[in-house]
């Protein structure tokens, strides 16, 4: 696996909130994708790095589907409670 894509990186100044939604489905964090969604900020990325993390070390997905819209549903629900069991033996 390689980390290829920042092309939907933008800088920042300090807090301040982002109010346009971008992000790769599986990976972008659950507020984004919320309707009535008063922006964002860096705190996605973390979200979006943990799920970059759990797909290197178990091989999977955080948020599988067989569509992009099934996908971006189960990313928006972020339903961890599956998870547990393929993260459980690593260190």
């Amino acid at each position: 696996m390689r980390i290829a894509d920042f092309g939907l990186a933008i800088f920042t100044k300090n807090d301040e909130l982002v109010v346009q939604k971008c992000g790769t489905p599986g990976y972008v964090a659950p507020e984004i994708l919320k309707s009535g969604s008063r922006g964002y900020s860096y705190k996605c990325d973390v979200f979006s790095l943990g799920s970059v993390f759990f797909n290197l070390l178990t091989g999977r997905y955080l948020f599988g589907g067989n569509s992009r819209n099934e996908v971006l549903r189960h990313n928006e629900r972020c339903d961890l409670s599956t998870k547990k069991k393929y993260v459980v033996n690593v260190s």
